[in-house]
């Protein structure tokens, strides 16, 4: 298994992207060829993205198969283009053609946004996917103003609209969908906690909402977050933290969202994590799984709740029933990360979970030095497919590679 990973990682390495000329699709005098190679991997609904030309112009264009099929690449202003692969057998190359001439307006869009006062909302075909709470909620009867927060994402659902995530869990009110956070930190010679707020010893704070899009294939947004040490007479930031996710316009059996965490010190300090039980990234499901027969987990390893905590995994599934559904959502952990695969933290009763890098030692984030955390959330109806999962995870860990050629027009 090890051996396979390698290999197609060395294939990805070495193939990912491979620009033959910096001239740029606005040129209207030239088209460009985009080959890919599946490598070792049978591929399907697989998002592939990659570097074009540098003055392309952000948008949507039309690319033709060497089967006469036409797909849609959807350029950013970053000039990362991405499409999705319907279908692509192992070994298997595929040609598109893309020419200049082929921008789709703007207003084509396909994964919308929704925009309110308190948050971000992602939806494909009219049905939602994800939100995002860029301003505080208002909170639950009972529920004390510590531990009032935005910047986090609730709810996620399903494709059939079953709601995975629950927000000021009744046990827990500092967990709130999707969140990030750290327990046990060491700053300033001091011991600040951005996860129990309400202990009042740190707390993080939404910024900013720097960008929203929507588009063809993917929407999504850029936010930043600050990490606040509240144990000094006067509160000292500790760490800068920007999120950006992706939703991607796959639809049918899954969803799948992309969330990419980068947090930096704000001072000259290092910002200390000794050795814990869990940090990072939480999930929190929904509150009808609450109860210790009532949410299942499932790791890539073969493990459950019962013997699965604190393994490592590349991906695991969290899934219960809410309304007599069946659903779930299967979190998958980027080769990339430190310490990868990190071990998981599966809560013996709630619904809690978490890839925690920290459980294997201390870490430092030092100044200048960014921490990544990125992973992919897979939702869907029913239970899981570990299969499906293995090459859904392959997919996202070692995409097919790409080479792009400029061809001139006659």
């Amino acid at each position: 298994m090890i051996a396979r990973y390698g290999i197609c990682f060395l294939i990805s390495l070495i193939g990912y992207i491979s620009i033959l000329t910096g001239n740029a699709l606005c040129d209207t005098g030239s088209s460009y060829e985009i080959a890919i190679y599946s490598g070792s991997v049978d591929r399907k609904n697989t998002v592939v993205s990659f570097y074009v030309p540098t003055d392309v112009i952000p948008g949507s264009y039309r690319m033709l198969s060497d089967s006469n099929d036409t797909v849609y690449l959807q350029v950013d202003e970053r000039n990362i283009g991405t499409f999705i692969i319907d279908k692509l057998s192992r070994y298997e190359i595929r040609r598109y053609t893309l020419a200049a001439d082929q921008l789709i307006p703007g207003y084509d869009v396909k994964v919308m946004k929704v925009i309110d006062d308190l948050k971000v909302t992602y939806r494909i075909n009219g049905n939602d996917v994800i939100s995002y709470y860029y301003n505080k909620r208002p909170l639950p009867a009972g529920i004390d103003s510590v531990y009032a927060r935005a910047g986090y994402i609730h709810p996620v659902l399903s494709p059939s609209g079953v709601i995975l995530t629950q927000d000021f869990a009744e046990v827990h009110p500092h967990h709130h969908g999707i969140w990030s956070a750290w327990t046990n930190v060491g700053f300033n010679g001091e011991k600040p906690d951005f996860w129990n707020v309400g202990k009042e010893t740190g707390t993080v704070k939404f910024e900013s909402l720097d960008d929203t899009w929507e588009g063809f294939v993917h929407a999504g947004f850029r936010s930043r977050h600050r990490y606040i040490d509240l144990t000094s007479y006067i509160p000292i930031t500790a760490l800068n933290e920007k999120w950006e996710v992706r939703v991607y316009n796959i639809t049918g059996y899954y969803y799948i969202f992309d969330v990419i965490v980068t947090q930096t010190a704000n001072t000259s300090m290092p910002v200390v994590l000794p050795e814990y039980e869990y940090g990072g990234i939480g999930f929190r499901g929904h509150e009808d799984w609450e109860g210790k027969d009532k949410a299942f987990f499932l790791t890539s390893e073969g493990r459950t709740r019962t013997n699965g905590h604190g393994t490592r995994a590349r991906w695991c599934h969290i899934g219960g029933y809410t309304n007599d559904q069946l659903a779930g959502i299967a979190i998958l952990d980027h080769p990339g990360n430190f310490r990868h695969p990190q071990p998981v933290h599966i809560h013996q009763t709630r619904t809690f979970f978490n890839y925690t890098a920290v459980k294997l030692g201390e870490m430092k984030i030092e100044p200048g030095v960014p921490y990544i955390m990125q992973y992919r959330y897979i939702t869907y109806d029913g239970e899981p497919d570990p299969v499906e999962l293995d090459r859904l995870w392959m997919d996202y860990a070692y995409p097919p590679s790409t080479t792009i050629t400029r061809r001139e027009q006659e």
